[in-house]
């Protein structure tokens, strides 16, 4: 599904929202693909900056949370 704001996901709905696994892909470059809960990140996820940042882990409420790696650009 394609976003008016330039947001594209791939993955599984439930009842019109996002719900399981997926893949975000925003507009501006920015990546998550994970798990889903009712069109909110929750569970384990990674998640990919335009410039090379990155994070593997736990989300909860939408936010990272919990057990995870932080990776800088480069790394």
């Amino acid at each position: 599904m394609t976003y008016p704001d330039g947001d594209v996901y791939e993955g599984e709905f439930f009842k019109g929202k996002k719900h399981g696994k997926g893949k975000l892909t925003t507009a501006l470059g920015y990546k998550y693909e994970g798990d889903y809960f009712e069109n909110i990140k929750s569970g384990f996820a990674e998640w990919k900056s335009p410039d090379g940042e990155r994070f593997e882990g736990e989300y909860k409420n939408g936010f990272a949370n919990g057990k995870g790696k932080q990776y800088e650009r480069g790394g």
